[in-house]
């Protein structure tokens, strides 16, 4: 739930159409893929990889053509710039712990409007995406911290325990002094 609503964020931020979130496991390896208004030739194509490939680069290139062929309004183009870096269908920005780790990258496809992804927008994500993997570098350590404290109390029941069996051996050694 928390990818999803980050997606789907992340793509009113950037004025995106649709986008994949790629969760990654600690070895770099995909986990999960989570999509938000994926255009269903592009699903199609993305279902016929292995869940555990990365699928960021396949959907770039999907993504990249399929926004190329879309029909543009000539009335909000805007008149390029010279010397400004072309405009670009497909904004892909990491996710990235502060260990280096990447934990997930989110990939935006098809900037409403016909100027495409710009550097304001790759910003705006970079920025974002600082907060998103705060926010999950919090839940793995709370989910940690749930872990530990769930081992610790099987520690604290087995000791429970053999305070137990102590007090009653004491409890025979004193009776049989008697």
């Amino acid at each position: 739930q928390l990818f999803r609503h980050a997606l789907a964020t992340a793509m009113e931020l950037a004025q995106a159409r649709f986008g994949i979130l790629e969760v990654l496991s600690d070895t770099h390896e995909a986990e999960r893929f989570v999509t938000v208004n994926l255009p269903a030739e592009i699903e199609s194509s993305l279902k016929e990889f292995p869940q555990d490939k990365h699928l960021t680069a396949e959907f770039r290139l999907l993504a990249g053509r399929y926004c190329a062929a879309l029909p543009h309004d000539t009335s909000v183009s805007l008149a390029p710039l010279l010397g400004a870096p072309p405009p670009r269908n497909v904004l892909e920005v990491p996710l990235p712990l502060s260990s280096g780790i990447i934990r997930a990258v989110i990939s935006l496809a098809c900037k409403e409007g016909a100027e495409g992804f710009n550097d304001h927008d790759v910003l705006i994500l970079e920025m974002f995406a600082s907060e998103i993997a705060h926010l999950l570098e919090r839940e793995e350590l709370m989910d940690a911290l749930r872990q530990r404290n769930g081992e610790l109390d099987v520690e604290r029941q087995a000791q429970s325990l053999l305070i137990a069996k102590l007090q009653d051996a004491q409890a025979q050694l004193l009776q049989a002094e008697k």
